[in-house]
């Protein structure tokens, strides 16, 4: 199922009345914008050729509170007018998403410092995701390029495209030196990217060795690690000790 036919039928499904207005408060992702976006274009075709506008006035219209973009063509080596035609395209958003929280998410790699420094330099977005699994050097580009005081910045630490376990105390530490950048109210413990890429639980999988079972994270288990992160950096660390000893 593609964006699109996801996104029609969330709100075929509000329109019918078998979801309520509650339901679109839930961040809403939003994934055509950055591979679809013609960079040669304008800012003004690249948004109306795929009718975001009219698809953000109607989520606003229900009560969605809030939206992700997913943009993983950011962490390729893009050139100046291609960048140009990315700030150009969010700025012909920015009234539109007034009054909304906005996501912006890269994945699958490093974000060039160039791409970063463009992305949070934009008024109208409320957050920003980053792999920093596969995006090693991230972490430094935000030391030294800093972060936009105000902004949500949701840290990529649990591996969403493979099965094994997370390195509990290696990603804490992680979400430590962010948390001295963005500030405990406003760092997200997050996946590196949409768990879609992985198993779905191991709970099903009965005739594992339980050494090797206890090696693994499918996609519930790495739900369970994000929230144990996310405990452990407010204050309750024993909560990576117990998941530790679970397994």
């Amino acid at each position: 199922m593609g964006p699109k036919r996801e996104l029609k039928f969330a709100l075929e499904s509000f329109w019918d009345g078998k979801s309520s207005a509650e339901d679109l408060q839930k961040p809403l992702h939003c994934t055509e914008l950055g591979p679809d976006t013609k960079f040669a274009y304008s800012s003004h075709k690249a948004v109306s050729d795929t009718g975001k506008l009219s698809v953000i006035a109607e989520l606003k219209e229900a009560g969605a509170s809030w939206i992700q973009f997913d943009e993983p063509t950011l962490v390729l080596d893009l050139d100046s007018y291609q960048l140009e035609a990315f700030t150009k395209a969010y700025t012909e958003l920015e009234s539109s998403l007034s009054g909304l929280n906005v996501l912006i998410e890269t994945y699958f790699a490093d974000i060039p410092a160039e791409a970063y420094k463009i992305i949070t330099a934009l008024s109208s977005i409320s957050a920003f995701g980053f792999d920093l699994v596969r995006g090693t050097k991230t972490l430094d580009v935000i030391k030294s390029a800093s972060f936009p005081a105000g902004k949500y910045l949701f840290a990529g630490v649990v591996d969403g495209r493979n099965i094994w376990a997370n390195d509990l105390a290696a990603s804490l530490g992680t979400l430590e030196a962010l948390e001295t950048i963005v500030g405990k109210d406003k760092l997200v413990v997050s996946t590196s990217c949409s768990l879609m890429h992985t198993a779905v639980d191991l709970v099903n999988e009965t005739k594992l060795d339980s050494e090797l079972k206890s090696w693994l994270a499918f996609a519930a288990q790495k739900v369970v690690e994000v929230n144990a992160l996310a405990k452990a950096l407010a204050g309750q660390k024993d909560e990576v000790h117990t998941l530790n000893i679970i397994r």
